[in-house]
């Protein structure tokens, strides 16, 4: 009976124990507990769960204790318990569920003491033991900075400092199986930007090789400082990558480390990285030391591409420190001058420049016939009476937020959700998280943006965008359904709905956000949805019937089909000739005004034009600005223009028929209401006024039809506002929309980039400082590509000193089925030949004759 009370109160003075070691007791309290008990403590025992489930022993939870050192448990084994020398050993190298030996948690936490007297015990049977993540405690001390920890594996502990994939062997067969994956540390450092312990093991790695390398026998030994991971990265491309420390990037080249080192996957060298990634510090240190921007990757294109396509301002700035005349050479050509030959075909994919092949010159090319229809049917798909819905999901997960204490929340995340409505024409959709964040580059589709050691795992390009699009007759009785389902299986997380009354929220561009609550199958709230949706209503009025008025779309010349350069057969256009420009705005009282600018200057204060009454802006400019004299041509219109303000109603009345215009339209964006900021009136928001634009347009297109003259004047619509454009192409398919670019601009002193408002406000904000995200601003060249493709517009307007620096932006923009306008600067020369499909210069657009859509 004795016998059964001891070891009873032993085992439950030893799990007591067991459980106050993980607790954040103090050490001097627990160490006190022990030393009372200590004959009644077993520090070999593990509970018969934990040899299933955890497999942890008191050494394991010693090390794991991330408040309290606990250094003394491992003290009292070596010294005074009555363990013997094996037991301890067996329990110091014992391996936990994820295959962790209590090295792994005193390395991960940073315990240096703990460290320390494991590796001077001798009784470690391996200081490099792999878990279950592939990673050892060099690697674990690695990540988390711990570079006194590092020190000690490295020195005291003999930690390899260029380990080798190690053999697993099969018991059962009695051979080598597979190879166990490991990081290597040097790598890790790298993606972990920690400068120290990188010196470190550099430092180590080239005495061991100078070492071997003194003795013949021991020469195979030696091996390269530098490694590439598993995506094919090297060191200075994982540094690029992450933007690490700009003396990390000297340290590895002063080992020796290739700044034009070509990667295994993407065959890109580290700059370009830096680029993609918007490390401008990276590129300006790569630069020093002679990284190379005369190079382009399998796609034909080169790093100032990319900075264009997909950068910032500072990015593209620190490209420009290296001049930029140098012909650029295919990146398989830094090593080996061999070029192949490329066959200039017809264009049958978007990207034709991927297509690299050594075809004979005897076999001939291959071509289709031109469309006998045009690919845009009417020019492109236009709301007659339909109202346009657009639902849009945050990136990732940022649209759920579901509360933490719920069963069934912890056991499964969300992976897709079931849009249903109410109507039944509407069908149901499935929208697959994790939301894909950003557009997909038609050109790199196939360039994999590679994960690192300890990169988490990327969206994958099958997933949705997390936009869904509608078309309905009225939101009165238009709701939708949200059902979250988990990856798998068919068991309903969370749902919600949302009312008609949530869309009648009138939004000032026309893009407003939503949150709803989120309930299980008990009706509990167990979070939030949040969604951003924006609404276009068709046009109210009589819109022009393209029976009647020719629209841009239909070809008014002999030739239906035209061939461009590119040798893409083309769809003619009837735009042709000069257009002169007209700024449009609102007042606050909504007339509708054409303006030099979009603010009037008065003694010295700019002030914004959407700020004044009709009365206000009289007396401001001190002129009946109602009262038009005279007649216009082309050269008098521009200089009358370039100084009043005038009713668009009242100037289309004498502007003669044969005069073509490109209706500017500025309306200004949200972030620019809220940075600069600008009030607008509660009486204006996007869709009204461009209702009432197109109102004055058409009238006035129904006038010169009425008057005799017979033809329709050409109008193209231009606004630096996407979701002007948007509206304005969706509410009418008559006259054509161009989405402009004016939020880069090259500064005439510096030589230098500057960003601003995508209306150039900046000189106006109350708060300059504000403004300072415009230089880290995405220029985001492929979304303003991808919006004006998905929204059917004809074409984009971009700084010609943008396009004359990386002449191979044009191609791509016009091989995704755009019109590229090149806007060009009072002060600068007209380009002579650039492929562009026209140019913008001094008020005035001026399209190529046959232009291709």
């Amino acid at each position: 009976f004795h016998k059964n009370v001891f070891s009873l109160l032993k085992e439950c003075l030893t799990t007591l124990f067991l459980l106050l070691v993980a607790s954040p007791l103090d050490d001097n309290s627990l160490h006190i507990f022990y030393k009372s008990n200590q004959d009644h403590i077993d520090l070999s025992y593990c509970d018969e769960d934990d040899q299933v489930f955890s497999r942890k022993n008191v050494f394991h939870e010693a090390a794991s204790c991330p408040e309290k050192s606990r250094l003394f448990i491992l003290d009292e084994a070596l010294t005074t318990s009555k363990l013997s020398k094996e037991t301890v050993q067996k329990l110091l190298n014992a391996q936990d569920i994820h295959s962790r030996v209590p090295l792994h948690y005193a390395a991960e936490l940073g315990k240096l003491e703990f460290v320390h007297s494991l590796l001077i015990t001798n009784l470690l049977e391996d200081v490099d033991p792999i878990d279950s993540d592939s990673k050892t405690p060099l690697v674990l001390a690695i990540t988390n900075n711990h570079i006194d920890v590092v020190r000690d594996l490295l020195t005291i502990g003999g930690a390899n400092a260029s380990p080798i994939e190690k053999p697993i062997l099969d018991y059962s067969k009695n051979v080598i199986s597979s190879t166990k994956v490991q990081f290597d540390p040097l790598n890790v450092a790298c993606k972990f930007n920690n400068h120290d312990a990188a010196k470190l093991l550099l430092e180590i790695r080239s005495k061991q090789n100078a070492d071997n390398a003194k003795n013949k026998s021991s020469q195979h030994l030696c091996q390269p400082l530098f490694k590439k991971n598993s995506t094919g990265l090297c060191t200075l491309h994982i540094v690029a990558k992450i933007g690490g420390d700009p003396q990390l990037i000297q340290l590895l080249i002063r080992y020796g480390a290739d700044p034009n080192e070509i990667d295994g996957f993407n065959k890109w060298t580290p700059i370009f990285y830096a680029v993609r990634s918007g490390h401008s510090e990276v590129i300006t240190e790569l630069l020093k030391h002679n990284a190379r921007l005369d190079i382009e990757d399998d796609n034909g294109h080169s790093p100032l591409f990319y900075a264009l396509w997909e950068s910032h301002v500072d990015v593209l700035n620190a490209l420009l420190q290296r001049p930029l005349n140098l012909p650029s050479a295919p990146l398989n050509e830094i090593n080996s001058q061999s070029s192949t030959q490329r066959l200039n075909t017809i264009d049958l994919t978007p990207n034709n420049d991927k297509f690299d092949l050594d075809i004979q010159d005897s076999i001939p090319d291959f071509a289709l016939p031109p469309p006998i229809i045009p690919l845009r049917k009417y020019g492109h798909n236009f709301l007659e009476k339909k109202i346009f819905i657009k639902l849009k999901l945050r990136p990732g997960l940022e649209s759920i937020k579901l509360t933490q204490d719920n069963g069934i929340i912890m056991s499964s995340s969300p992976g897709r959700i079931t849009l249903s409505s109410n109507l039944p024409e509407i069908i149901p959709r499935n929208v697959i998280l994790p939301v894909r964040s950003g557009e997909i580059n038609n050109f790199c589709k196939d360039i994999s943006e590679t994960n690192d050691e300890e990169d988490d795992d990327e969206i994958s390009e099958d997933h949705d965008d997390g936009e869904i699009i509608f078309q309905v007759n009225s939101i009165d009785d238009f709701s939708m359904d949200f059902e979250i389902f988990p990856s798998f299986g068919t068991r309903i997380i969370a749902k919600t709905t949302a009312m008609p009354f949530l869309f009648k929220k009138v939004a000032i561009n026309s893009i407003a956000t939503v949150k709803l609550p989120l309930f299980d199958t008990r009706l509990n709230n167990i979070g939030s949805l949040t969604l951003d949706y924006q609404i276009i209503f068709p046009y109210p009025g009589n819109p022009l019937k393209i029976i009647k008025y020719e629209p841009y779309w239909k070809s008014t010349g002999s030739d239906l089909m035209t061939s461009s350069k590119d040798g893409n057969f083309v769809t003619s256009s009837s735009l042709n000739g000069s257009f002169i420009s007209v700024l449009v705005c609102a007042l606050n009282d909504e007339t509708i005004v054409a303006a030099p600018k979009p603010y009037v200057e008065f003694k010295g204060t700019k002030i914004l034009l959407n700020d004044l009454t009709k009365e206000q802006l009289e007396k401001v400019v001190d002129y009946d600005f109602g009262k038009i004299d005279g007649s216009f041509d082309e050269v008098t219109l521009k200089q009358y223009l370039s100084s009043r303000v005038v009713p668009l109603r009242s100037l289309l009345e004498v502007i003669p028929g044969s005069v073509q215009l490109v209706i500017g339209v500025y309306f200004p964006t949200d972030k620019e209401i809220d940075t600069i900021p600008i009030k607008i009136s509660p009486f204006i928001n996007i869709n009204q006024f461009i209702d009432k634009l197109l109102l004055i347009i058409f009238e006035h297109e129904r006038f010169l039809r009425h008057s005799g003259s017979g033809n329709m004047r050409q109008i193209v619509f231009s606004s630096c506002n996407w979701e002007a454009c948007s509206i304005l192409n969706w509410k009418q398919p008559n006259f054509p929309v161009l989405l402009q670019m004016k939020s880069l601009l090259r500064d005439s002193t510096t030589g230098k980039f500057v960003g601003d408002t995508p209306n150039c406000l900046k000189e106006l904000a109350v708060n300059p400082q504000k403004m300072s995200y415009l230089n880290t601003e995405l220029i985001n060249i492929h979304t303003m590509v991808q919006f004006a493709m998905n929204n059917n517009l004809l074409g984009v307007t971009l700084p010609y000193e943008v396009l004359k620096i990386c002449p191979s932006l044009a191609r791509i923009i016009k091989q995704n089925g755009l019109l590229l306008i090149a806007s060009v600067g009072e002060n600068d020369q007209i380009p002579a030949d650039g492929g562009y499909s026209g140019i913008y210069y001094a008020c005035e657009l001026l399209f190529e004759n046959n232009i291709g859509m």
